[in-house]
């Protein structure tokens, strides 16, 4: 029997859909979609092809997006492929969740935690794509979260509140000292979501020292080389995922 599955991470921005060998964590073929263009004509197009070129043992789904699952169920469904929906309070014998607000989880920041907390003693899971979360796990517990504005949604909608001012990307000003407006911009969208990011990791090492630092999410690439010793999986969310199959299904077998 193959060991692939498909792992699909929903988000608010984007929805990433994986094939990947639950044991040996390889990657066999990725997509991402704009949240906007997902179709159930799409996905049952590309599914029934995944269907048949990996034969998928069954689909796994981390989703902050409602109206998104509906069409991904619905889909899944239809080709006769397996869905597994992830609710991070049915989990917590893979990684316990003490804090107030653990119905209110998202199944993303769960699953991209599963996956560091597998690697890693102590960790801060930085995720970084429309809002940008920073989660601490101890001892294969989850003790405390934060949500912080996504560098580019919140730059996007000062610029679309102003008149003047008019969107850029991020990355290091030409002049942080006398420059021009992108500049200046770019210096917030740099170096003030740092200060930002570093508060909070300050924060949470005076109760976890030795956290490891692990970066996720697409804007986490222009940030990474500003805090020492972190690391970057680009696929943490989809490997939190087959952790989960392997550790609740197989193992289960």
């Amino acid at each position: 029997m193959g060991r692939n599955i498909i792992t699909i991470d929903v988000g608010n921005t984007n929805t990433s859909i994986v094939v990947i060998d639950y044991q040996s964590k390889d990657i066999k073929w990725s997509q991402k979609y704009k949240d906007d263009d997902v179709k159930k004509a799409t996905l049952c197009k590309d599914f029934l092809n995944l269907k048949d070129k990996f034969v998928p043992l069954a689909a796994l789904v981390s989703s902050v997006v409602p109206d998104v699952d509906k069409k991904i169920k619905a889909a899944l469904k239809e080709v006769d492929i397996n869905a597994m929906f992830i609710t991070p309070t049915e989990y917590e014998d893979l990684l316990k969740l003490d804090v107030l607000g653990k119905y209110e989880l998202g199944a993303d920041i769960f699953c991209g935690c599963i996956e560091s907390a597998r690697r890693f003693r102590s960790s801060i899971t930085i995720d970084m794509g429309t809002a940008i979360t920073l989660t601490l796990v101890k001892d294969n517990t989850l003790l405390a979260c934060t949500i912080y504005p996504g560098v580019t949604a919140a730059f996007n909608d000062l610029c679309s509140a102003t008149a003047l001012l008019n969107c850029t990307d991020i990355k290091e000003p030409e002049r942080f000292i006398g420059g021009n407006t992108v500049d200046a911009l770019r210096s917030g969208m740099l170096y003030g979501t740092i200060g930002a990011l570093k508060e909070i990791i300050a924060r949470y090492k005076s109760y976890v020292k030795d956290a490891k630092i692990v970066f996720t999410g697409g804007a986490s690439r222009h940030y990474l080389d500003y805090f020492d010793g972190s690391i970057y999986e680009k696929d943490l969310i989809h490997l939190g995922l087959a952790y989960i199959y392997l550790k609740k299904v197989v193992k289960a077998k």
